[in-house]
């Protein structure tokens, strides 16, 4: 990637959310962690292999020691309802895509994956702050442009897109979803 394309932006991220069943009797990480212990093969599930769900339950399971079953799904969509409707254990997920559910009490998030406390799930703990040490996972957004694209292109077009990012109805609606902005600069 560093030959192929030319940066432009980094826009910014969202952190995952681990999330069980309404039912589940886990309230916390450790209480994932025992369970998974005391039963190995605890499902998770993501919406395809490699995505950031994938790998937030790769990382859980190395970090914690514990053996996990990937069950992967064709899009978020279908495996945040897996995981709705207790067809697996847990999962993580992007905050937008599962902060209705958590608000509508429909999922049971645990605790972000982010280092910081995420400002649209403040009850919500860190996994690092949750016993699971050194635990981080975000998931950045930004803009790249073919390798060798003129700099004065690349220039214009992390201008366009600085003023785009920064229009407050832009930011206000990505807020709201858990988007967290990454300060605008020029493209090194």
């Amino acid at each position: 990637p560093v030959k192929d394309f030319a940066p432009i932006m980094l826009v910014g991220g969202v952190s995952n959310v681990m999330i069980v069943p309404p039912g589940s009797t886990a309230k916390t990480p450790m209480d994932v962690i025992a369970q998974a212990k005391a039963k190995p093969g605890m499902t998770f599930s993501s919406g395809g292999s490699g995505t950031s769900h994938h790998l937030s339950g790769v990382l859980f399971g190395q970090l914690t020691n514990t053996e996990l079953t990937h069950v992967p799904y064709k899009g978020a969509p279908q495996g945040i309802l897996a995981v709705m409707t207790g067809e697996v254990n847990m999962g993580f997920y992007n905050t937008p895509t599962v902060i209705n559910q958590i608000r509508e009490n429909k999922l049971k998030g645990l605790a972000v994956t982010s280092m910081g406390k995420s400002p649209l799930l403040p009850s919500l703990p860190t996994m690092d702050a949750s016993g699971v040490k050194g635990y981080e996972v975000n998931t950045w957004f930004g803009f790249v442009a073919p390798a060798g694209t003129p700099p004065d292109v690349v220039m214009k077009l992390n201008n366009d897109i600085a003023k785009i990012v920064s229009n407050p109805v832009v930011k206000e609606k990505l807020s709201a979803q858990g988007f967290d902005f990454a300060p605008t600069s020029p493209p090194s």
